[in-house]
C-alpha cells in the first residue's frame, strides 16, 4: 500500500480523485478531492534534494500556521507524539530566510513574469523576516 492509500485509510477519507501537485522539491504533494467536493492537500516529506527536512516546516509555517495559528499547537502535539520536534523558535527564522531566497531564485530560473505572484510572496517574506531581525536587534 502506498503512502496516499495509507493516509486515506488512516483518516477514513472518502476520496473520489487524487492529483499530484508538481514542482515540490522536498516532498510529494497531492490534492485529494473528497466526496463532499472539499479539497485536501497531502504533503509527504522526503529528502529529495539532499537538503534539510527543516525546510518543510517553513512551508507549514507560511501556508498553514500564519494563516490559521490555532493549528500550530495541535500539529506540534501530534508531531511530538511520534517524534521529538526540533527547536522551531531557533531554526525557523533561518530556514524561512533560506526558503524565501530559494523562492526568488526559483522564479528567476523559471521566468519572473510567469511567476510574479510567487516572486512577490517571497520578496514580502524576506522583508518580513529582515524587519523582525531588526526588531530583535540581530
Amino acid at each position: 500500500m502506498n503512502n496516499i492509500q495509507k493516509f486515506i485509510k488512516l483518516f477514513k477519507l472518502n476520496v473520489i480523485h487524487v492529483d499530484g501537485v508538481p514542482e515540490s522539491y522536498s516532498s510529494e504533494v497531492y490534492r485529494l478531492t473528497l466526496s463532499n467536493q472539499q479539497q485536501v492537500y497531502l504533503k509527504i516529506p522526503f529528502n529529495k534534494g539532499g537538503g534539510s527536512f527543516e525546510i518543510d516546516f517553513t512551508k507549514v509555517n507560511r501556508y498553514i500556521w500564519e494563516r490559521n495559528p490555532a493549528t500550530r499547537e495541535i500539529f506540534e502535539e501530534g508531531y511530538n507524539s511520534i517524534k521529538t520536534l526540533i527547536d522551531l523558535k531557533r531554526t525557523l527564522p533561518f530556514y524561512s530566510l533560506y526558503d524565501s531566497f530559494c523562492g526568488v531564485a526559483w522564479c528567476a530560473k523559471r521566468g519572473i513574469d510567469k511567476h510574479k505572484a510567487f516572486l512577490n510572496e517571497n520578496l514580502d517574506e524576506l522583508k518580513r523576516i529582515t524587519n523582525s531581525l531588526d526588531e530583535m536587534n540581530i
